[in-house]
């Protein structure tokens, strides 16, 4: 089974300086884009980068826009040089009349220095028209800790080329924040036809809608929205119970000295008696208390149930001193939350 570590479990977001998101007003070539929201969302991907998400907009009501440039800042607290600066664009080549687009900037290097990122327009090209594609639809909508879903894309009379869809997962904010975006490759669609696409993977729990833009070499299509249903959970529930810390001599602990390793240490338990196979995946995250709760450490663990209740462990070695909430969680094999999560635990490191 692939494992993948859930966005929800990585996922932080990053305060934004001030100069943030500007719309540069002395620069002609730039008045008519700009970015959706002064506060994109910026989270740790599996692999350490920072990324930043977010929309922006052709204000111009007639021209389509192309080529539009945006640059990301990535600081640390202490320097007022930026520890990077990436340069990308809107992932729609062109941007429609009144129209938006996802864009999404990664950090070139994992750091976990990165505390604050500035984001701007840099600037853009006009753009030949393109013709209104005839249909985008969104199906129907699976949401767990995992979301699926499916549409389509409808043709005109003429074929097109380099067909795709672009998905922005966004939340209940005013103004909402786009938590994750992913693009669908579709490629040729022949005169008339109709092109289903899908899209299955983690998205970040506090995720409420979907919302698609869609594109080909000669058409781009009407943005259209959707809720993400609740999730389904299992019937058969699990429970986490009696989370410790325990040091190498199996001693509870509540505080820690910076290099210590500990295991964060629960208890499940299935709530009836069939559990299927019984297999589980335990999950424990550290997160650091604080206005802005970022994320320290996540790890998991394999576990079955068997005749009974299961002691599953991960370990964890802090690497600075402050105050952290450990959290627990466990899922069946396919990603969906079997229990509640277990009891939050406040840990001091020195």
């Amino acid at each position: 089974m692939q494992r993948l570590l859930p966005a929800l479990l990585l996922a932080l977001l990053l305060p934004l300086s001030a100069a943030a998101a500007q719309e540069f007003m002395d620069k002609p070539s730039t008045l008519s884009v700009k970015l959706q929201s002064d506060s994109p969302f910026v989270y740790i991907d599996g692999d350490g980068h920072a990324v930043v998400v977010g929309l922006v907009e052709n204000v111009n009501e007639t021209s389509p826009v192309t080529n539009v440039a945006i640059q990301a800042s990535f600081y640390n607290d202490v320097d007022a040089a930026p520890l990077e600066l990436v340069t990308g664009g809107s992932l729609m080549g062109v941007v429609p009349p009144g129209g938006v687009s996802p864009y999404m900037l990664r950090s070139i290097n994992p750091n976990p220095n990165i505390t604050q990122v500035s984001v701007s327009v840099l600037g853009f090209d006009s753009a030949p028209p393109k013709q209104a594609g005839p249909i985008l639809e969104l199906g129907e909508i699976a949401s767990g800790l995992e979301v699926s879903l499916s549409g389509t894309l409808g043709n005109g009379p003429v074929p097109v080329s380099d067909a795709r869809v672009h998905l922005a997962f966004y939340d209940d904010f005013d103004p909402p924040r786009i938590l994750l975006v992913e693009t669908v490759e579709i490629g040729d669609i022949g005169a008339g036809q109709q092109a289903g696409f899908g899209f299955a993977g983690v998205v970040d729990a506090r995720a409420s809608h979907v919302f698609a833009v869609a594109e080909t070499d000669i058409s781009y299509y009407e943005p259209v929205r959707a809720e993400l249903p609740e999730p389904v959970l299992l019937t058969r529930l699990a429970e986490i119970s009696s989370v410790t810390l325990e040091d190498s001599g199996g001693n509870r602990v509540s505080q820690l000295d910076v290099g210590s390793t500990v295991s964060i240490r629960g208890e499940a338990a299935p709530k009836s008696g069939d559990q299927g196979d019984g297999s589980y995946v335990y999950y424990a995250q550290v997160r650091e208390s604080g206005a802005i709760p970022y994320i320290e450490h996540v790890a998991y663990s394999e576990g079955s149930f068997g005749a009974g209740p299961s002691r599953p462990s991960v370990e964890w070695t802090p690497q600075r001193p402050g105050l952290f909430f450990v959290e627990t969680f466990a899922w069946d094999v396919d990603g969906i939350p079997i229990a509640d999560p277990g009891p939050i635990l406040l840990v001091h490191v020195r």
